[in-house]
């Protein structure tokens, strides 16, 4: 019987790779008389049989292992060859496809944002609040007290994203900001021998940044109107901003230049409302950054400040919602 790694039926392949033993090793010696095969044959020879072990071993079949052995070498075995390596291909990928693991959101590979569409859009935002509109001032929390004054921001920042695979854009994100805050009267107690005058401070930042980022979309069960979306950005910001006290005719304050580089990581949600246009949610989850300030108090003193941090949570507070418009440009 044959004792090959196989274990297949008896067959011819083991006379040619393991050595002679017993009973068949006499029914060899005694075939040494006729002359070798030549090499090029023999190797042949080798390799068919080898197959056909193969062929008895996965597809059990002894019948059509012996039919095969029958077959003279010629372009009918050739044949036969071919079709039994291609049978042996479609079964491992038959059992690759059964392996296959879905965890039930969807086909990440369906189509959710063909190749060859734009989307761009923007997000703004304004506040204004002033506080002192009446006899007294507003106070909040008894710890600022006789509160007069104004504090705006805006913040607008538009975006552009072009697909150059399915479900994958590149794009870029610029954004501008500016904040005043005016302190005109207020106090500030923490204790009845405790008190400071904040009256006559003023502060004013804007702030200027580019982005470089890269998008990636997952349809939610397959759908076409719900995805996930991950973004990765990484870009640097800009601002200039001025601190400073009114003592009568005397102005004194801080100017500030500042630079940061960042890299974050930005999930989010996209709900298209239409046809093109979308409403989208995103929230900063990771972030790394550098910064740094260089200060000049009244015009004479200077300082700097340098900070390098990571941080790895949800920003609640830096929720961000815009609405995207998405149009044909190239060939999908």
């Amino acid at each position: 019987s044959c004792t090959c790694f196989l274990h297949c039926a008896p067959c011819t392949v083991c006379h040619f790779l393991l050595p002679p033993t017993g009973t068949h090793s006499a029914n060899l010696q005694k075939k040494t008389h006729k002359a070798p095969k030549p090499t090029t044959e023999r190797a042949e020879s080798i390799v068919i049989k080898f197959l056909q072990c193969i062929w008895a071993r996965y597809f059990d079949s002894t019948e059509i292992y012996h039919n095969f052995a029958m077959i003279k070498y010629t372009k009918m075995k050739k044949i036969v060859i071919v079709a039994l390596l291609l049978s042996l291909g479609f079964q491992g990928v038959a059992r690759n496809d059964e392996k296959k693991f879905d965890r039930g959101l969807g086909d990440a590979s369906s189509i959710f944002v063909p190749k060859g569409m734009m989307s761009a859009g923007a997000s703004l935002s304004y506040n204004r609040y002033s506080a002192g509109n009446g006899d007294i001032g507003y106070e909040m929390m008894s710890l600022l007290t006789g509160m007069e004054g104004t504090l705006s921001t805006v913040k607008i920042s538009p975006a552009a994203f072009y697909f150059i695979a399915k479900n994958t854009a590149v794009g870029a994100r610029f954004g501008y900001s500016y904040t005043a805050l005016d302190i005109d009267k207020a106090s500030l107690s923490l204790g009845s021998d405790n008190n400071f005058d904040l009256s006559n401070h003023y502060f004013k930042n804007q702030s200027y940044s580019g982005l470089f980022a890269v998008r990636n979309y997952v349809p939610l069960f397959g759908s076409r109107v719900f995805a996930m979306f991950n973004e990765i950005r990484i870009g640097g910001t800009k601002s200039q901003g001025k601190s400073f006290q009114m003592d009568g005719e005397e102005k004194n304050g801080v100017y500030s230049e500042a630079y940061a580089l960042n890299i974050g990581l930005c999930p989010g949600i996209t709900m298209f409302l239409t046809n093109n246009l979308a409403f989208e949610v995103s929230v900063n989850v990771l972030e790394c950054n550098y910064s740094y300030t260089k200060q000049t108090k009244n015009q004479v003193y200077t300082s700097s400040l340098s900070h390098f941090g990571t941080s790895f949570k949800p920003n609640l507070l830096g929720l961000a919602f815009s609405v995207m418009y998405y149009f044909q440009v190239g060939k999908q």
